[in-house]
């Protein structure tokens, strides 16, 4: 996660702590500090084009969500953190 800007750690930490896939607008109010538009569509473009994000199409509304491998990984790359 080294590789990682702080708004891409903050989406993937985001998309982690989800059950269910979340559509943009929604991952965005969760973002702790206002980001701009560019900003964020950039981060999402950038952790797509690397594969630590899905993007899917669900009732009209693009969707994202993390595959079970990269969740597993955040997840304990977070708990080291909180551990150390």
């Amino acid at each position: 996660m080294q590789y990682l800007s702080e708004l891409e750690k903050q989406i993937l930490t985001i998309l982690a702590e989800q059950l269910k896939p979340i559509d943009r607008d929604l991952l965005q109010t969760y973002l702790s500090t206002s980001i701009s538009t560019a900003k964020f569509l950039n981060a999402l473009t950038s952790l797509e084009r690397r594969s630590l994000m899905e993007r899917n199409t669900e009732a009209g509304l693009v969707v994202y969500a993390l595959q079970p491998m990269v969740r597993k990984y955040v997840k304990q790359y977070l708990s080291a953190l909180v551990t150390s």
